[in-house]
C-alpha cells in the first residue's frame, strides 16, 4: 500500500487517469492507494466545483459576446427602426400596386386581359411590327443617303449654291 505518499494534486489527478463512463471509479485508486472515502468524496465535489467554475466563466464569455454583438443595435435602434417603419411603407404600397394590377389583370374588358387573351389582337400586334420592321429597313437607305448629303454639304456649302456667290475659293474646296 503507498498511504500518506499522494499529495492533494495528484489524488486529483487519479481520478482523471482512472475515470469511466459519466462518473468516477475509485476501484483501480482503492487497491493501490489507502484514500479514505471521505477525501475521495472530498476530491470529487472538488472537481464539480473547478467544472461549475468553468462553466460560469464560459457563460459569462458567452454573455460578453452577446453584448458586444448587440450594443451597435441598441445604440443604433432609432436609425434602425426608422428605416424598417420606411421599408414597411414602401412594402405596403408595392403590395397595393400590386392589388391594383392584378385587378386590372382580372378585368375582362381591361387592355392587358385583351392582349392576353384575344388572338385577333395578337395577330394584328404581330402585323404591325412587321410591318414596322419593313419600313425600317426600306428607310435605312434613305437616311444613309441623307447622312452622306448633309456631310457634302457641311463640308462645301456652295454645292447649294448659296456661299458659291459670296466666296471666291474653287468649288470642291471644304472645311476639315
Amino acid at each position: 500500500h503507498v498511504s500518506g505518499v499522494i499529495d492533494i494534486k495528484t489524488m486529483r489527478d487519479v481520478p482523471e487517469k482512472i475515470s469511466v463512463g459519466a462518473g468516477f471509479n475509485f476501484t483501480n485508486a482503492d487497491v493501490n492507494t489507502s484514500i479514505p472515502i471521505g477525501e475521495k468524496v472530498g476530491v470529487q465535489f472538488e472537481l464539480v466545483g473547478e467544472a461549475a467554475v468553468e462553466t460560469v466563466d464560459t457563460a459569462q464569455k458567452a454573455v460578453q459576446n452577446i453584448e458586444q454583438f448587440t450594443e451597435p443595435f441598441a445604440e443604433n435602434s432609432d436609425i434602425m427602426m426608422q428605416q424598417v417603419l420606411q421599408t414597411m411603407r414602401q412594402l405596403d404600397a408595392s403590395m397595393s400596386q400590386v392589388t391594383q394590377f392584378m385587378a386590372a389583370l382580372n378585368n375582362q374588358n381591361g387592355t392587358v386581359r385583351r392582349l392576353l387573351e384575344d388572338e385577333e389582337l395578337y395577330w394584328e400586334i404581330r402585323r404591325t411590327v412587321e410591318n414596322i420592321e419593313q419600313a425600317s429597313a426600306r428607310v435605312r437607305p434613305i437616311l444613309d443617303d441623307v447622312r452622306i448629303f448633309t456631310d457634302k454639304i457641311a463640308r462645301d456649302p456652295r454645292q447649294l449654291g448659296v456661299k458659291g456667290a459670296l466666296t471666291t475659293r474653287p468649288s470642291g474646296m471644304g472645311l476639315k
